[in-house]
């Protein structure tokens, strides 16, 4: 998606599609509570660990917000006022249409709540993970937003003290660990596991240009990072680390959030520089599908799990699982198209530029040297 200032970057859809892949991916193969391929049951192949344990794709997208926003404002001031406002019109329309969609399921259909206790579960979700259907994580960006203008002033200042950032969020999910006996819940639902993603977007984006050919290196992390989450997944992953149930007492999720950051963030600045996708049909496709993701990503929990069940006991092998979710994730692009063409593209209209060019520092005067 174009911003207001005009820019584009094709790559970066790339990376929001895979991101919504994964996501869909990871609810498809699992449906709700692992019928169809069991949670920590990795496939034969590594890699495909990042799929097992797709919800990877939700650290994907908040790293990427991180990036993004400072790439559009690099040497630019943000217009806090305006950049709220545009964000609400990216965000809120199909957010909304969430929301009452949502309601209607659980009061008119279900009938498990009234509207008065709905309505509360929706003020309660600006702070607490309660919006339906994904929303939990909107919310959480909502709260990047209100960090970002502090994030980026300590970046800019000082690459150290935009990772003492970092090391103060890892010492305050140590505190959460010590105190509760788990923090799992508090690193992945909210502000206090995302922040080393939106953060370490930003400073990887300050420093793009170093990942700029460093083609090996990119490689041994995707590498790395893949095997991490084989063996991850292996140890039971997200529901079950070392049989230990959800939500997993594993002091490893005080640093998880901050190793995914740091890998994905390093591979997004290094993609992004890179040659290694050239514009083509095929990149167009990829794009579109990021450009998008926001529908897929709020719209597809309303019919993923019903779509998996249809496969439930049919002793499918996780090619055959991974093959099916990949033919109904290309199914829903149609629904993503007329979502972005009817819901989130009109009121666009409305955006208004929200960064201004930082003004020049001031040219010292001439040296005058006295007359002898």
């Amino acid at each position: 998606m174009r911003s207001t200032s005009g820019e584009y970057y094709e790559k970066l859809d790339h990376v929001r599609a895979f991101a919504c892949y994964a996501v869909f991916v990871w609810h498809f193969i699992h449906g709700p509570n692992g019928e169809l391929v069991p949670f920590g049951s990795p496939p034969a192949l590594f890699p495909l660990a990042l799929l097992d344990e797709g919800y990877i794709g939700v650290s994907i997208f908040m790293c990427l917000s991180g990036y993004l926003f400072a790439k559009i404002l690099d040497n630019s001031q943000i217009v806090y006022r305006t950049f709220l406002w545009n964000r609400f019109l990216r965000l809120a329309p199909l957010l909304i249409l969430v929301f009452i969609a949502s309601g209607f399921h659980l009061i008119l259909i279900l009938k498990l709540v009234d509207l008065r206790f709905y309505l509360g579960v929706l003020l309660k979700g600006f702070i607490f993970p309660l919006w339906p259907a994904g929303g939990w994580s909107i919310a959480t960006e909502i709260h990047f937003y209100f960090l970002l203008p502090a994030i980026l002033w300590a970046v800019r200042r000082s690459t150290w003290l935009g990772l003492a950032l970092v090391a103060a969020a890892i010492a305050l999910r140590t505190g959460v660990w010590a105190w509760q006996g788990e923090v799992q819940s508090a690193a992945y639902w909210t502000i206090v596991g995302r922040f080393d993603e939106f953060a370490l977007g930003i400073v990887l984006c300050r420093h793009r240009a170093w990942a700029t050919g460093r083609h090996w290196l990119a490689a041994a992390v995707f590498v790395g990072f893949c095997l991490f989450y084989y063996a991850y997944d292996r140890a039971g992953g997200f529901m079950n680390l070392a049989g230990g149930g959800y939500p997993s007492k594993s002091a490893l999720w005080i640093v998880l959030p901050t190793i995914q950051a740091a890998c994905i963030s390093f591979l997004i600045a290094w993609y992004d520089q890179s040659d290694l996708f050239r514009p083509g049909r095929i990149s167009r496709f990829i794009a579109m599908i990021g450009g998008i993701s926001y529908s897929i990503y709020l719209l597809h929990p309303f019919f993923v799990f019903e779509l998996s069940k249809l496969f439930f006991g049919r002793g499918l092998n996780y090619a055959e699982a991974l093959g099916l979710a990949t033919l109904a994730f290309l199914a829903t692009i149609p629904i993503g198209l007329a979502s972005f063409k009817w819901i989130e593209a009109p009121p666009l209209r409305y955006r208004r530029r929200y960064k201004a060019a930082v003004a020049p520092a001031p040219a010292a005067a001439p040296k005058i040297e006295p007359a002898v």
